[in-house]
C-alpha cells in the first residue's frame, strides 16, 4: 500500500526468497501512499484481490501504512479475517520454527470489521466520549444477536503497558467484553488519508466443533437477522446508540 513495510517485503520476498518482482505490488513507500487509501481491505487493495481471484497464486497479503495491520487472502481471493489468520498460525504452530518452543494457545473466532471513514474529527471525538460514558453503565446487561444472548462482563478503554520500558499507551480502544469472550471494540484512528476513521470490531467466539458457523461468512453471520443492518448496542430510556452497517 506504498507504506512502511514495502522495503521489508522487497528484501524478504524478492532478495532473500527469490520471488518474482511482478508479484510484489506497491512496495515503494510514498508520503501520500501513491494517491491511494492505505487501508489493507477488499476495497482499497482491489488490485490484489482481482489478481488473487484468477487462482494462479496460493496466498496474498497487504499491509497498512504503518505496518501494524494486514489483510490475508487465500486461494481464489478467499478472505481470512485477522482473528482467523492468528488462529491458523496457532493451529499449525509446529510448522513455524520460531514458535516451536513457545506455549501458544489459540481459539477460533469470527470477526467483522466496519470502517467509518472521513468522519469530521470533532464529531468523531464527541461520539467516542459519549459512547465511553454510556458503555460504563452496561455491565451485566444482556444483548442479543442472531439468536444468541451475550452478557456484558466488563467494559474499558484499553491501555497497553510496554513490558520493556514500562511506558503506557492509553485510549487504545473502547472494549465491551462478554462472558463468553466475545467482544465489541471501537477505535478512533487517524491512519486514513483524510479526516478520522472510526473502526468497529465485532469479535465472537466460535467453537472449533461448530463447523456451520466456523466456515460461514463473518459478515453474513453478523447481519443475517438484521433487516435494517444495524446493531443496537446501548439503550436507555431516552436514546439508543446504534451502528448502521448498511
Amino acid at each position: 500500500m506504498h507504506g512502511a513495510t514495502g522495503p521489508y517485503v522487497s528484501t524478504i520476498f524478492n532478495d532473500l526468497l527469490g520471488c518474482v518482482g511482478t508479484d510484489l505490488l506497491r512496495t515503494v513507500p510514498k508520503p501520500d501512499f501513491g494517491g491511494c487509501h492505505p487501508d489493507p481491505n477488499l476495497t482499497y487493495a482491489k488490485d490484489l484481490v482481482d489478481r488473487m481471484r484468477v487462482g494462479e497464486v496460493d496466498m496474498g497479503a497487504a499491509f497498512d501504512g504503518d505496518g501494524d495491520r494486514n489483510m490475508i487472502l487465500g486461494k481464489s481471493a478467499f478472505f481470512v479475517c485477522p482473528s482467523d489468520s492468528l488462529a491458523v498460525i496457532a493451529n499449525h504452530i509446529d510448522c513455524i520454527p520460531y514458535f516451536k518452543n513457545i506455549n501458544v494457545a489459540g481459539k477460533w473466532k469470527n470477526e467483522k470489521l466496519y470502517d467509518y471513514e472521513n468522519v469530521e474529527s470533532g464529531g468523531a471525538n464527541l461520539l467516542m466520549t459519549f459512547l465511553e460514558a454510556s458503555m460504563n453503565a452496561s455491565k451485566g446487561k444482556e444483548l442479543s444477536a442472531n439468536g444468541v444472548t451475550y452478557k456484558v462482563a466488563h467494559t474499558d478503554n484499553f491501555e497497553y503497558t510496554d513490558p520493556v520500558d514500562g511506558s503506557v499507551a492509553k485510549k487504545q480502544g473502547l472494549r465491551v467484553l462478554f462472558e463468553d469472550e466475545s467482544r465489541l471494540v471501537f477505535r478512533l484512528c487517524g491512519t486514513g488519508s483524510a479526516g478520522a476513521t472510526i473502526r468497529f470490531y465485532v469479535d465472537s467466539y466460535v467453537s472449533p466443533h461448530d463447523t456451520n458457523k466456523l466456515y460461514s461468512s463473518a459478515q453474513a453471520s453478523t447481519l443475517s437477522h438484521s433487516s435494517h443492518r444495524s446493531i443496537s448496542l446501548f439503550s436507555g430510556s431516552t436514546q439508543t446508540i446504534g451502528i448502521d452497517c448498511s
